[in-house]
């Protein structure tokens, strides 16, 4: 078994994480320390799930509420995009890198399902 910190998937998020702690500074005041603090959260939930997928033997619980933290930084992401304090070329970086863990999450599952056929 590899370590978590090994894991394409969790470089992916670790990135993640600095991009988004580079991003926070630049928030406007109201934002810093509701939504971008969230968005934060967000990430390190899913760093929290790709340590407990990898060190135990039923994944599939962690994987799946790893899907929900990435769908709820989708959220707040647009969220921001919309209320104009994340920029166009932000939301597509930071989008980019999600559709890359995203796409590692389910190639991750799908690896169960055939394990368990």
């Amino acid at each position: 078994m590899a370590l978590y910190y090994d894991l394409p998937i969790y470089k992916e998020t670790y990135r993640l994480m600095k991009i988004l702690g580079q991003l926070m500074p630049h928030l406007p005041r109201e934002v810093k320390y509701t939504l971008g603090a969230e968005m934060r959260g967000e990430v390190k939930e899913m760093i929290r799930c790709i340590f407990r997928a990898n060190t135990t033997h039923d994944k599939e619980p962690w994987l799946i509420k790893m899907a929900e933290h990435v769908e709820f930084l989708r959220f707040e992401l647009q969220l921001g995009f919309d209320d104009k304090v994340i920029s166009e070329k932000q939301l597509k970086f930071i989008t980019n890198i999600m559709d890359s863990i995203g796409r590692q999450l389910t190639g991750w599952r799908n690896s169960l399902s055939k394990k368990n056929c």
